[in-house]
C-alpha cells in the first residue's frame, strides 16, 4: 500500500500533467503551473491566498484583476495608515482629564496599578496634578513603612 503524502501527490500530478502535455503538444500548448504549498496556519486565523496565473491570463482580464487588487490594497493601506496615526488619549491619574499621548506635563513610569499589579505609566495633565500625585505617593510610602515597622 502506498502512503500518499502531499509532496508525493503533487509530484505524481505534475508527472501525469507533463505526460499529457507532451502527448497533446501538437493540439494546443498547455502549461501547468504547480500551486505553491499552503503554509500551516492557526485554525481561527484569517486566510488570504491569491492564486492567479498572470503569465497565461488574457491581457484585458489580467489588467482588470490587477486594477481590482491594486484598488483593494490601496484602500487597505490608507485604512491601516489612518489607524496607526490616530492619537492615543489617556486619563490623568489625579483628575481624570483626558491627555493626548506625548502632551502630558508629568509622567511616572514606576506606578503599579493596584487592580492588576502591573506597571503602567501614570500620566499627569499639569503641575498641580503632579504635586497632588507626588503627595499621594509619599503618603502611601509612609503608611507602607509604618506597617512594616509595626509588623
Amino acid at each position: 500500500m502506498t502512503v500518499w503524502t502531499p509532496e508525493k501527490k503533487a509530484a505524481a500530478v505534475l508527472k501525469r500533467a507533463a505526460t499529457l502535455a507532451a502527448k497533446n503538444s501538437k493540439k494546443s500548448p498547455v502549461v501547468l503551473v504547480p500551486s505553491p504549498p499552503v503554509p500551516p496556519r492557526e485554525p481561527d486565523a484569517p486566510q488570504f491566498i491569491i492564486a492567479v496565473d498572470w503569465e497565461h491570463l488574457e491581457l484585458p482580464e489580467a489588467e482588470r484583476w490587477f486594477g481590482k487588487l491594486r484598488a483593494e490594497l490601496d484602500k487597505a493601506g490608507r485604512i491601516l495608515n489612518q489607524r496607526h496615526s490616530e492619537p492615543q488619549f489617556y486619563p490623568c491619574k489625579t483628575c481624570g482629564k483626558m491627555i493626548r499621548d506625548g502632551e502630558e506635563k508629568g509622567r511616572d513610569n514606576s506606578y503599579i496599578n493596584p487592580k492588576t499589579g502591573l506597571s503602567e505609566p501614570a500620566r499627569l495633565c499639569n503641575e498641580i496634578c503632579w504635586e497632588k500625585y507626588q503627595s499621594k505617593r509619599i503618603e502611601e510610602r509612609r503608611k507602607r513603612n509604618e506597617r512594616e515597622r509595626a509588623g
